[in-house]
């Protein structure tokens, strides 16, 4: 009785498991199931296509905002650069200002050594003179 039993069960199982792969091969093959998996793909292509396009036009619109700062000057670029252009010219404005106090002593460095230069002139001519008016008492008193 059990080998029976066995084999009636196996028979059934081989039965029933050809029932699924029928099943099976029928859903696999079934014009309904193959369109609609055809339609879903078809779907899912349009939606990754529509998300693509969206992507690219808010690229699109990004690259033209920063193209129209660039040709504004308002970018972060040309805002640095302006800035660094002012402070280049802050730059050049203080280093006039110390070239024109360095000129400013020297030409009073040129002055003091005019002025000094005329007093030793005038102390050589004074000395010339004492010696001369010294030699004359001496030739007057001789």
């Amino acid at each position: 009785m059990r080998c029976t039993d066995k084999v009636k069960k196996t028979a059934e199982l081989g039965k029933t498991l050809s029932k699924y792969g029928l099943a099976k091969a029928k859903s696999i093959r079934d014009p309904e199931m193959k369109n609609l998996r055809k339609d879903l793909t078809k779907k899912w292509v349009r939606v990754a296509e529509q998300k693509s396009t969206d992507a690219m036009d808010k690229a699109i619109e990004l690259a033209n905002m920063k193209l129209e700062d660039a040709q504004t000057g308002n970018d972060k670029l040309s805002l640095k650069r302006d800035n660094l252009k002012v402070e280049m010219k802050d730059a050049i404005d203080r280093a006039d200002s110390i070239l024109e106090k360095n000129q400013n002593s020297e030409v009073e460095i040129d002055e003091e050594y005019k002025l000094m230069k005329k007093q030793l002139k005038e102390l050589e001519a004074l000395k010339e003179k004492q010696a001369k008016e010294l030699e004359d008492l001496k030739n007057k008193n001789s």
